[in-house]
């Protein structure tokens, strides 16, 4: 727990509360979320394979404007505002814990003798691939610790926030099987096998997360790619409305619902029908459209340039970009990404300047953004029809990382090898030589690791030739990779610390306990069960 002092009593009092990060400002908000990628104007002057390298930050960039500022502010007030019903000093927080443990226990889903008020709301995002929606959002979670151990007043963990993202044509029960995953790997437990029978239903696992949830203070829970429930063989509208509904309404958890528009009528059903629909608003992030947004956003954009050239930015060139990207972002930096590299690639093979102009937004476009040209005119052409048969971007991504892949390799071979180009070069020579042999791969990857290491400056061929040398057995010591693995693992365990589990188990049943409790191998009990009984809420009503 902190000591933190809150200028809300309702938000001091709660220990759920009172151990998140303080609450920002706005200003403070957009210099937390502000992800630029470091850059040095004497960059500029880098060989040209190296520069090809620098654009890969791009990837990274992140210039917050008044939705981020907005969408922060509104999953912050609904992480806070969910954790007021569920306050570990109350003893409604025990007894609701109990209410669903009964439900769990007997099957009964209408099992509710404890009346209680819920705080939680269900939220949503919607927009366009490609506005940055996931990006974003993970930002601002990001802010957040994952998980959060309390030892008083009682001992819990809290998860203030958790990520599931649909599979593509999966199953609402997929999306919640992924849910126990993550729970266990955030855990380091294995809750599925511990709350599911073989073939449960979708009501069950319903009942069982808002379960899971509610014992271990779950703050928020993102459900990330909506619009792929829509693609799964033989799930219907009415069928992920009415789980949609039940889950919002059964949590005590609040509910974030992202996707593309395609996901709208099923996420606008589902707040509505809801209790806690209302909640903070389902919120939209359009294209962004010429003006002082846009203007704003491309002239930050246009400093992270690595050409030797000096290019200016004209507002042709605003206009371009905005034509080619419709105001998608992410299409955006793309474009201005591949712009680059051609330029700097052209330079090289065509002794040309290099030049970032309209015309050559244009071509590179045309060249390397085809696969989306669809979509690009579709959303030229207003139409809401055409817009939604073109509104994934993940083949674009695959198209963009295939080029600049491709990119990296031609500005490899055009400058000759260096030295990180030549050991791995030296390890794929190596790796062919030990498959020949049928050396196992983890013995092979430690051989090349330390034999490389031990002559980081040797010449690529007298390196190759050595190591070969050794694997073919001409160098004195040199014998089975297996061996050498079992040698280096038999010596490794003459060494045993203070803290070895194999040297703790050798003390009094009391020193081992506290030891074990202390360097965190046990953990109190409430913390990995669903409570197998209520002797526990009996004994904190008391």
């Amino acid at each position: 727990m902190t000591d933190r002092k809150y200028e809300l009593p309702e938000y001091g009092e709660n220990a759920f509360i009172a151990a998140l990060p303080e609450i920002l400002s706005a200003a403070e908000a957009f210099r937390f979320l502000r992800n630029m990628p470091s850059y040095d104007p004497i960059e500029r002057t880098l060989p040209r394979h190296l520069r090809v390298h620098c654009l890969m930050r791009l990837d990274r960039y992140l210039n917050p404007n008044e939705r981020h500022i907005s969408l922060e502010r509104t999953i912050d007030v609904t992480i806070r505002q969910g954790y007021i019903g569920r306050n570990p000093n109350s003893k409604e927080y025990f007894k609701r814990i109990h209410n669903h443990y009964e439900k769990c226990r007997t099957g009964n889903m209408d099992f509710n003798d404890i009346p209680m008020e819920s705080t939680a709301r269900g939220i949503s995002l919607i927009g366009l691939s490609g506005m940055g929606k996931t990006k974003s959002v993970q930002r601002i979670l990001h802010r957040y610790p994952q998980v959060i151990q309390h030892r008083t007043p009682v001992a819990l963990v809290q998860v203030p926030w958790i990520i599931l993202e649909c599979p593509y044509k999966g199953s609402l029960s997929q999306l919640c099987l992924s849910f126990f995953d993550q729970m266990s790997e955030i855990l380091q437990t294995n809750l599925r096998k511990r709350y599911l029978s073989a073939r449960p239903s979708i009501d069950q696992l319903a009942n069982r997360m808002a379960a899971v949830a509610n014992l271990y203070a779950v703050g928020l829970i993102v459900i990330d790619e909506l619009q792929h429930l829509t693609e799964a063989p033989g799930t219907g509208r009415n069928e992920m409305l009415n789980f949609l509904v039940s889950l919002v309404n059964r949590c005590s958890t609040p509910i974030m619902l992202i996707g593309t528009p395609k996901a709208l009528p099923i996420v606008g059903g589902a707040l509505r029908q809801a209790r806690r629909a209302s909640g903070y608003g389902s919120t939209f992030w359009d294209r962004i459209g010429p003006g002082p947004t846009w203007d704003h956003f491309i002239e930050n954009l246009w400093q992270w340039q690595w050409t030797n050239e000096i290019n200016e930015l004209t507002p042709e060139i605003k206009e371009v970009l905005h034509d080619e990207s419709q105001g998608v972002i992410d299409i955006a930096i793309k474009l201005y990404q591949l712009a680059q590299m051609r330029a700097i690639l052209n330079s090289e093979m065509l002794d040309s300047p290099e030049i970032i102009s309209a015309e050559t937004l244009r071509r590179t476009a045309t060249e390397h953004l085809g696969l989306i040209k669809p979509m690009i005119s579709a959303l030229r052409s207003g139409s809401v029809e055409a817009e939604s048969r073109y509104e994934d971007l993940r083949s674009l991504d695959m198209q963009v990382s295939a080029i600049l892949q491709s990119a990296l390799g031609t500005a490899i071979e055009v400058k000759g090898e260096g030295t990180f180009q030549a050991s791995e070069r030296i390890s794929t020579e190596i790796s062919k030589e030990l498959s020949k042999r049928k050396e196992s791969s983890d013995a092979a990857r430690d051989f090349i690791e330390n034999t490389l290491a031990k002559e980081p400056g040797y010449d690529p061929v007298k390196a190759l030739e050595t190591v070969l040398s050794m694997l073919k057995g001409e160098l004195n010591g040199a014998g089975s990779l297996e061996n050498d693995s079992e040698n280096c693992q038999r010596a490794s365990r003459l060494d045993i610390s203070e803290h070895d589990i194999r040297d703790i188990r050798t003390r009094s049943a009391d020193i081992c306990l506290k030891t074990l409790e202390q360097l965190g191998y046990l953990r109190p009990p409430f913390q990995d069960e669903l409570l197998e009984g209520s002797s526990l809420f009996i004994e904190n009503e008391r």
